[in-house]
């Protein structure tokens, strides 16, 4: 723990995978130094180009007349876009069959093929295939528009409580960082998230960068684990 030797971490490790394994060979809470948020990026629920319904409202009225019957994609068991759809279904009532895959690649070909039609897409990979019309965005997970989406409503605009759905990546050394080397890394890394370039491409992929302190990050990250384990235990899944 010497400051040398860091990882980028997101929401999986610091807020999911405690509460997706009974058994865990790390505590996201005690064997890591919170060195800082790096950014996130809102997940966009979309649907295929040719699926009957035009905006989100014929979405929730057409999933509503027929629980269980549409299907949704997510990029595996556990992950955000798992979590998030299950997250939106107790939010709205609203109840879809879950097509797990084996990561982002194979689910979002198969949303724009319309072999599964919806899935919650995080808008870092899905942001061109949405501007290329492949699939078509109905709402996003965000506390405000996207300026690359600003035609698509949040959650919250369309009605549904408490349901912003992101995923985010962060700074972590090993527990045990000496303070200097913790206070180092965070005043570098809050400095290459000012830098214009590193904004701009951060904007091509609707990533939002999060500036802060340690602290501020590890009450990100607790607040996630709590809010997910929630979801997580209502929904019983599990990974081992």
């Amino acid at each position: 723990p010497d400051g040398y030797t860091v990882m980028s971490a997101d929401n999986g490790v610091l807020a999911f995978n405690e509460h997706l394994f009974r058994k865990l060979a790390f505590s996201p809470e005690k064997d890591f130094a919170y060195i800082g948020a790096i950014g996130r990026f809102p997940l966009v629920l979309v649907v295929h180009p040719a699926f009957p319904a035009a905006d989100f409202k014929a979405f929730m009225e057409l999933v509503r007349a027929e629980p269980g019957k549409v299907d949704y994609a997510s990029v595996g068991n556990g992950s955000p876009h798992h979590l998030a759809m299950e997250l939106f279904q107790s939010r709205t009532g609203a109840r879809l069959t879950h097509v797990p895959y084996r990561g982002a690649a194979p689910a979002m070909q198969d949303v724009m093929g319309g072999q599964v039609p919806v899935m919650f897409l995080d808008l870092a990979s899905g942001a061109s295939i949405i501007k290329a019309g492949k699939v078509r965005p109905l709402a996003i997970g965000s506390q405000a528009r996207s300026p690359l989406l600003p035609d698509v409503p949040t959650l919250a605009e369309l009605g549904v409580p408490d349901a912003e759905v992101f995923a985010f990546q962060g700074m972590l050394g090993p527990a045990g960082m000496p303070a200097p080397a913790v206070a180092r890394l965070n005043q570098e890394l809050n400095a290459a998230l000012a830098n214009p370039a590193v904004l701009k491409r951060f904007a091509e992929f609707g990533f939002e960068p999060l500036p802060g302190t340690p602290e501020a990050f590890r009450t990100l990250a607790r607040a996630e684990s709590a809010r997910w384990g929630e979801v997580i235990r209502a929904n019983k899944i599990s990974l081992d």
